[in-house]
């Protein structure tokens, strides 16, 4: 029973709902006008050939957008309503075009509302004759409006509007039931009424029309020519078929995939299509018999009346008689129905897409117990309820501008495909199938925005390529729609909170493009029909001069003066139209480089505008900088102060005295580790510091590391392991120096935060074979610390931060070695990852790029690298330095005497100078191998450390010249030593003066030891 049950939702819940939306898609694009179209327009312009060929070419021009909508989804689906064109449009191209294709969408669908209500007024018309046209009326435009079918009109908004609140599940199944009414009984009644005709392909000739008929005047021959005729029908695709795209507004269902989507969607067109092509052959297969054949019949319909003037209506009537006729009008009721419906539904999702996204109220979004968007279809029924007001005909007027509405969704489509195309050739798979499926999706997108330019210019521009012309009255509604779009966006704009709106100067000039264009079509349109009044006048007092001059004009002279006077007309007119484009064409000139100007404008505004903000930020960050820098320098600070008023206190043993020195010792390297750090910092911010590879042999990097840390990790009772898995390939190149020192910051970080009798663990290992000369090698290290909590762990490489509480409160550190870490190796091209948990320990995981190297680079190589390091740990016995005098160079007396001090106690003789002047004098002054080394200062005043190396190897005496100059100096970046090198100088000690490294050089030097 469960399992029947179960495989019933998922029937109901799967594919009836594939089915209801295919209902909500074929229900959009087929209405009212499926019914009265076909014979009053498609055939009028291209005769039943023309229509099959135009409305096939519309069908796969359908397609396309179809295709290019359904590979949108695929990509930009957010599971929003209204995903389909709204939500990928705002996520392309931003909010500013998002309004834009909504707003051009939007209207598209009310008009096909509003005329799919206003068309039941026209079934009772059709059915009972006259009955609403009776009581109070009054006159729009010359048209007459009656109060009863105002009111049928507006009984079924409301009504329609009332099902879909009370229930979205019964109002999408009478959707879905009204959809197939349509589609079959169509389908179904028009091969009957074939058959029983007797229709034969003789019934259909011509093919395509052979005279255009206007009020039983033969009109413009262009007319004629059967390409033009195809194409004055395929222009009418945008209309003919808009509303299909509606099945997108559906991809948020959990039983509806975007995968389905264009499926469905192509089976709405072709359905369609298929229903327009039936429809149109039905209003050949009869005519009245005052008609020759049917082509004189299409051409009289505008002078019928009744049924007379609908061929579909009149074939059905006469060929099935009573039972095809109600055929016939129950599909009449179940298109407008299904408009209705679904123009309601869809223009609710998209309002309440909208209210999501914030950019209307949220009051739009809200739904009520039945999940259906209430608020939003009250709001598209009270706005609907104004139209029915000013009668069928200016509904009329609104459909006319459908197309242009329809073709701007469309573009966009097509433009997101183009952009989506992109997108799936920069991803990270670029098999040869994606390359193809790019390929495919970016012709599938510049064909749609091609055709539907060309759609959406074709009608606009009147007798200049085309015979169908908007009415006046649709020009105007066009840019009161423009303007009217200014004003709603000018609002959304004022109100935007979050910055979305106002960043595209292309959607603006777009719509003020509309409005321009539309107003001078709506001049010239009015000017032609001015034209026509003005060729009726002189014809008509031309007749009556000459009767009263009793020198009457026959028909001949009437025709030939009166197309004489169209052809000087239509001259005219097409010069105004020149004028008109060049006009435009030069004001839409002036408005680009105006808001090309306006754009560069902003964009310098902008620009300051991040500067000040940058300015600001950077303000900040020296305050929190400096903040920082006085606690972490003031602590170490304090405690050599203390410690050392402490030991000038007399009475103090000399142990006592000798542990206080120790404190300072310690306090004085944690205030140079500071410093240190921070100076590093700062040349990594600004851009200073350099990557320097080297030969480097990673077996030997372990054991430095093995070496370093042994004794402290015993001291404290932690099991310290080393290890180098699979180097295969240990020999690489690198900037050894930074790959220690991203190593000792962390190993120095898991010292700090293990506990005693912990674990700590360093280990190298190669995770790829050489490619290209590059091997990938990993470094990891762990410990079973105290861990870091999650928060702390995801700020851990940002200046300054350590985690406050009381289990590292009394351990110090810079809060600087992270960052500077993380930097070294993004700099080596690494990346850097970490793995912590909170009283278990921590595991930082490194990988490197490094090229490999052969055996003999990697030998000198590693001599390079250990005599730019300095020897560190040489000791001084053994040497006997007291026959060696040495020139001591520095500025700042402490400095001379400390260093004084510490030299003559090694044996050294020291002598001093307290610029490069004045050490350049004292060697010109001495004689030669007098001074057996100068240690040089750098910066210092009068002459530097440089200019007085420069001085000292300009000296004519050779032996002078050569006398060995070792820069000791505060300047300790590799750097510097590669300056101090370039110029002329020996080799190069960094303040304050490590004596072990001092020595070592001395020793090369001097001893060439």
């Amino acid at each position: 029973m469960d399992n029947t049950r179960k495989s019933r939702t998922a029937f109901f819940g799967g594919k009836f709902y594939s089915l209801s939306v295919w209902a909500l898609s074929f229900g959009s694009l087929l209405g009212w006008g499926a019914f009265v179209m076909p014979g009053t327009t498609f055939l009028p312009s291209a005769g039943p050939l023309g229509t099959l060929i135009g409305l096939v070419l519309g069908a796969l021009f359908m397609m396309i957008i179809a295709a290019n909508l359904h590979n949108v989804i695929s990509r930009k689906s957010t599971g929003n309503e209204a995903s389909g064109i709204f939500t990928c449009t705002k996520e392309v191209f931003g909010y500013d075009h998002s309004f834009l294709c909504m707003w051009a969408l939007a209207l598209a669908y009310i008009s096909i509302l509003w005329a799919n209500a206003s068309a039941f007024a026209l079934i009772i018309r059709v059915i009972f004759g006259d009955v609403l046209r009776q009581g109070f009326s009054y006159t729009i435009g010359g048209y007459q409006i009656y109060l009863l079918e105002v009111l049928t009109t507006i009984s079924v908004l409301v009504f329609f509007a009332v099902l879909i609140c009370l229930s979205e599940k019964y109002s999408r199944l009478l959707n879905t039931i009204l959809a197939v009414i349509l589609f079959c009984g169509i389908v179904g009644g028009v091969i009957c009424l074939l058959v029983k005709s007797g229709a034969t392909s003789r019934d259909f000739q011509p093919v395509f029309l052979t005279h255009v008929f206007q009020n039983g005047a033969v009109s413009s021959r262009k007319a004629t020519i059967p390409f033009v005729q195809v194409l004055e029908v395929l222009v009418m695709a945008p209309w003919a078929f808009v509303g299909f795209e509606a099945a997108s507004f559906c991809t948020d269902k959990e039983h509806f995939y975007e995968k389905q989507s264009f499926l469905i969607m192509a089976v709405s067109v072709f359905c369609g299509a298929l229903c327009y092509i039936l429809l149109a052959c039905a209003a050949v297969v009869t005519r009245p018999s005052i008609f020759f054949n049917w082509q004189e019949y299409i051409a009289m319909l505008p002078l019928l009346s009744g049924v007379d003037s609908m061929p579909t209506f009149r074939a059905v009537y006469t060929i099935l008689g009573k039972p095809g006729t109600i055929i016939l009008f129950t599909c009449f009721f179940a298109g407008s129905s299904t408009g209705v419906l679904c123009m309601y539904r869809s223009l609710a999702r998209l309002l309440a897409s909208l209210g999501k996204d914030e950019i209307i109220p949220h009051w739009f979004a809200k739904r009520n117990s039945r999940h259906v968007p209430q608020n939003a279809i009250i709001f598209v029924g009270l706005v609907s309820l104004i139209i029915p007001f000013f009668g069928r005909q200016a509904i009329g007027w609104i459909v006319d501008v459908t197309t242009m509405g329809a073709c701007i969704s469309y573009i966009y489509i097509s433009a997101s495909c183009i952009i989506v195309s992109k997108e799936i050739r920069m991803s990270e798979s670029i098999q040869h199938q994606h390359r193809y499926k790019s390929t495919y999706v970016l012709v599938l997108g510049i064909a749609g925005v091609v055709l539907s330019l060309f759609l959406f210019m074709f009608p606009l521009i009147p007798n200049f390529w085309s015979m169908n012309e908007f009415s006046t009255e649709s020009y105007v509604i066009l840019g009161i729609w423009s303007i009217l779009g200014f004003v709603i966006f000018r609002f959304l704009f004022k109100n935007d909170k979050r910055n979305r709106f106002g960043k595209s100067t292309v959607m603006w000039l777009t719509m003020f493009f509309i409005v321009l264009f539309s107003s001078s079509m709506w001049m010239r349109k009015k000017t032609y029909i001015q034209s026509e009044k003005a060729i009726d006048n002189i014809s008509t007092f031309h007749y009556a001069e000459h009767s009263k001059q009793e020198i009457p004009m026959t028909k001949t002279q009437l025709a030939r003066e009166r197309n004489f006077m169209e052809e000087e007309m239509q001259a005219l007119r097409n010069s105004q139209l020149m004028t008109s484009l060049m006009q435009f064409m030069i004001v839409m000139l002036m408005l680009l480089i105006m808001f090309n100007i306006f754009n560069t404008q902003k964009k310098r505004e902008y620009k300051i505008e991040e500067e000040k903000l940058k300015a600001e930020e950077s303000n900040k960050a020296k305050t929190v900088f400096l903040s920082n820098m006085s606690h972490d320098i003031r602590t170490p600070m304090n405690a050599i102060i203390g410690y050392t008023n402490i030991a000038r206190r007399p009475n103090l043993s000399k142990d006592e005295v000798q542990e206080y020195l120790q404190k300072i010792d310690a306090s004085s390297k944690h205030l140079l580790s500071l410093i240190n750090d921070v100076l590093e910092m700062s040349r990594i911010e600004s851009g200073k510091m350099e990557i320097e590879e080297i030969p480097c042999d990673l077996n030997s990097v372990l054991d430095e590391i093995r070496d370093m840390f042994a004794t402290q990790m015993t001291l404290k009772n932690i099991d310290f392991q080393v290890e180098g898995k699979n180097l295969t390939n240990p020999l690489v190149y690198c900037d050894r120096n930074r790959l220690n020192r991203v190593i000792l910051n962390l190993l120095s970080n898991s010292y700090k935060f293990t506990n005693d009798g912990g674990r700590v663990s360093f280990v190298i290992s190669q995770v790829t074979q050489p490619k290209e000369g590059v091997v990938q090698y990993e470094v990891r290290v762990k410990d079973n610390g105290i861990g870091m909590s999650p928060e702390f762990a995801k700020k851990i490489f940002e200046a300054f931060e350590r985690e406050h509480n009381s289990t590292v409160s009394g351990i110090q550190g810079t809060g600087l070695g992270m960052t500077i870490t993380k930097s070294i190796v993004d700099m080596m091209g690494g990346v850097i990852d970490l793995n912590t948990k909170k009283g278990e320990g921590t595991e930082f995981i490194i990988k490197f790029p490094f090229r490999i190297q052969e055996a003999e680079e990697s030998e000198s190589g590693e001599e390079l690298t250990a005599n730019s390091q300095g020897e560190s740990g040489v000791q001084a016995e053994n040497f006997d330095f007291s026959k060696c005098r040495l020139l001591l160079v520095d500025d700042v007396d402490v400095n001379r005497e400390i260093a004084v001090m510490l030299l003559t106690e090694l044996g050294f003789m020291v002598e001093t100078a307290i610029n490069g002047q004045d050490a350049v004098e004292k060697l010109e002054a001495a004689e030669a191998g007098y001074f057996d080394a100068v240690l040089m200062d750098i910066q210092m005043p009068v002459m530097d450390g440089y200019q007085a190396t420069a001085k000292i190897r300009a000296f004519t005496d050779e032996k002078k010249a050569q006398l060995p100059v070792i820069a000791m100096t505060a300047n300790a970046f590799s750097e510097d030593v590669k300056k101090a090198l370039e110029a002329g100088m020996n080799g190069h000690v960094a303040k304050p003066i490590n004596m072990d490294n001092l020595i070592a050089v001395l020793k090369k030097e001097l001893f060439n030891a």
